[in-house]
């Protein structure tokens, strides 16, 4: 149980330290392909938020999507992905460069 609880330890800092990171800064600082998904019923990233982030994007590397339906696991009502997400992550892998 040792060993557990020392996992789970480090798990909660490690989670503690990322939620005092800014997402949008990290990818301000990178230069790669980038493909952001939203959904209009997502309760855990606004709309703007997700816009914040495009905007510290790369123009040249940015892919976005909005779809109506979706929530932040990018779900309809199924459990199931929705297609036109497949569809947005296929065409994003398709077309970045290796």
């Amino acid at each position: 149980f040792k060993n557990a609880y020392v996992s789970l330890n480090k798990q909660r800092d490690f989670a503690r330290e990322w939620l005092k990171t800014d997402p949008a800064q990290l990818l301000s600082q990178i230069n790669i392909p980038t493909c952001i998904i939203q959904g209009s019923n997502d309760q855990q990233v606004s709309k703007d938020d997700s816009l914040r982030l495009l905007k510290a994007v790369n123009d040249e590397n940015e892919t976005y999507k909005y779809i109506n339906g979706l929530n932040h696991l990018l779900f309809k009502d199924s459990h199931q992905v929705d297609n036109e997400v497949l569809k947005t992550v296929l065409q994003f892998f398709l077309c970045s460069p290796i």
